[in-house]
C-alpha cells in the first residue's frame, strides 16, 4: 500500500516538474525572440501556456486513472494468491494429520489380544484428534462400516480400510472444499456413531472374568448371585455415600473396559467398595448401571441399564458446555471428569446399601488391583462375614445375600 502512494506521488511529481519546465522554456523563448518585431505576441505566449497547462492536467488525470486501474488489479491479484495461499496451508496440514495417523496406528501389538483394547483407543485417539475433521460424513460413516463389533485376527486389513479412505480424500484437488460435512446434524451423527462403532469393538476384548487367584478352602456357604470388586477412585465416593448419594463412579480415558464390565452388571449382584490400604468400606446390593459417554466435541450420551431413569433430556444432542447439562454430570459424574477434554465416559453402578463402614474392614484375601473386577465367591463370603462382625445391626441384611439362608428382604 506504501509503494503505490509513493508510485503516485512520483508520477504526479513528473508531471508538474514537466509542466514547469515547458513553461520556463517557453519564457525564456519569449524573451530572447524580444518585443513586438518578432511577430509572436503575448497572446499566442499566454496560449501556449494555457494548453501546456491542461495537457500537463490531463495527463495528470490519465496516470491517476491508470494508477487506480493497476491498484484495483494488484489488489485482487494479491486477494487470489492469499486464497490459494489459505488453500495449499490446509491441504498441506491434511496431508501431514493423515501421514500423523498412519505412522502412528501400525503398532507391534496389532494382533495381540492382551493389547487390543489400547491398541483400538489409539486408533480411535489417532482419528479424532488428528483426521475427522478434514473427512465428510460420508467418509466417516465409510470408516464406521469397516469397524467389526467383534474379535478380528486382521488388524492391518481394517487399518488398510481406514488408510483408503483417507487416500481417497487426498486425491481431492486443493480447489475442491477441504470440510464438506453437509448438513451439520449429519456429520454429527455420523461422528458419534463411529465413536460407538469404536465401543463395541473395544467390548469384545474385554475379559468377561478377571482371574485374581482363589482361596485354598471351599466356602461352606453361597451367595448365589455374582459378586463384584469396586475400587474408589479418591476419598470423593466415600463423601458422596455419606451424603446418601447412591451411585458408585469410575472414569475412562481413552479406554473401555471398565465402562464395558460395569455395563456387565446385573440387578441383584453383590458389590464391594474397596478404600484402599487393603480395606473395604461397603457392602452393596446393585439396581443396575447409568453411563455417560463424551465424544470428541464434547456432547454427551446417557445409557442406562432397564429400570433406571435417565437423567439428561432425552432426543436432543447435549453439550457439556451447556451449564444446566453440567449442573446435572456434577451430581452424577461428581469427580466431574466431564470437564476434562481427555476423558470418554463415566459409568456408574446404581447401587442399595447394605452396609457401610466409612473406616473400612480388613481384606481377607488377595488384593484386588483392578478398578472393577468380578470377584471370586469364596473371597466374597469371607468379606461377608467380616462385614457382619463389625455391622451387627445389618446382620440380617448381609445374612439375606447368602442363597437360601433368610427370607429378609435385600433391594
Amino acid at each position: 500500500m506504501i509503494s503505490n502512494q509513493n508510485q503516485n506521488q512520483n508520477q504526479t511529481f513528473r508531471v508538474v516538474a514537466i509542466t514547469m519546465v515547458s513553461v520556463a522554456v517557453l519564457l525564456f523563448a519569449f524573451y530572447l525572440m524580444g518585443g513586438d518585431s518578432s511577430g509572436f505576441s503575448l497572446q499566442q505566449f499566454v496560449g501556449i501556456v494555457v494548453a501546456a497547462a491542461i495537457s500537463g492536467v490531463i495527463t495528470l488525470l490519465l496516470l491517476k486513472g491508470q494508477s487506480e486501474t493497476q491498484k484495483e488489479m494488484l489488489q485482487q491479484q494479491r486477494m487470489g494468491e492469499a486464497e490459494k495461499d489459505k488453500d495449499v496451508r490446509i491441504y498441506s496440514n491434511k496431508i501431514d494429520a493423515f501421514s500423523r495417523f498412519n505412522k502412528a496406528v501400525w503398532t507391534e501389538s496389532l494382533d495381540d489380544d492382551e493389547k487390543a483394547v489400547q491398541t483400538i483407543g489409539s486408533i480411535r485417539t489417532q482419528l479424532y484428534s488428528n483426521v475427522i475433521l478434514y473427512l465428510d460424513a460420508a467418509e466417516v460413516n465409510e470408516i464406521a462400516r469397516a469397524i467389526p463389533s467383534g474379535k478380528t485376527n486382521n488388524f492391518p486389513v481394517i487399518l488398510s480400510s481406514i488408510i483408503g479412505v483417507l487416500n481417497r480424500n487426498a486425491e481431492k484437488t486443493i480447489s475442491d472444499a477441504e470440510v464438506a460435512p453437509g448438513k451439520a446434524e449429519d456429520y454429527t451423527a455420523a461422528c458419534q456413531a463411529l465413536w460407538n462403532r469404536f465401543n463395541e469393538w473395544m467390548g469384545a476384548y474385554v475379559q468377561s472374568d478377571v482371574d485374581e487367584g482363589t482361596p485354598a478352602e471351599i466356602p461352606l456357604r453361597s451367595l448365589g448371585r455374582q459378586a463384584w470388586h469396586f475400587s474408589e477412585y479418591d476419598t470423593t465416593q466415600l463423601e458422596k455415600l455419606k451424603g446418601g448419594f447412591n451411585e458408585l463412579s469410575l472414569i475412562e480415558y481413552q479406554e473401555y473396559w471398565r465402562t464395558s464390565l460395569v455395563r456387565q452388571v446385573q440387578r441383584g449382584d453383590v458389590v464391594f467398595l474397596f478404600r484402599g490400604a487393603k480395606k473395604y468400606s461397603g457392602v452393596f446390593v446393585a439396581k443396575g448401571w447409568r453411563v455417560f459417554e463424551y465424544d470428541a466435541d464434547r456432547n454427551v450420551t446417557e445409557t442406562t441399564s432397564d429400570g433406571i431413569s435417565p437423567v439428561l433430556p432425552v432426543g436432543q444432542v447435549n453439550s457439556i458446555r451447556d451449564e444446566k447439562i453440567q449442573a446435572i454430570l456434577r451430581q452424577y459424574d461428581f469427580y466431574e471428569s466431564f470437564a476434562d477434554d481427555t476423558s470418554t465416559s463415566c459409568a456408574n453402578v446404581v447401587v442399595d446399601t447394605v452396609s457401610f463402614i466409612p473406616d473400612g474392614v480388613d481384606n481377607p484375601n488377595t488384593t484386588y488391583r483392578k478398578t472393577i473386577s468380578r470377584y471370586y465367591e469364596g473371597y466374597a463370603v469371607a468379606l461377608l462375614e467380616k462385614f457382619r462382625e463389625a455391622d451387627s445391626s445389618n446382620a440380617g441384611r448381609i445374612d439375606a445375600l447368602f442363597l437360601g439362608e433368610s427370607s429378609a428382604d435385600v433391594k
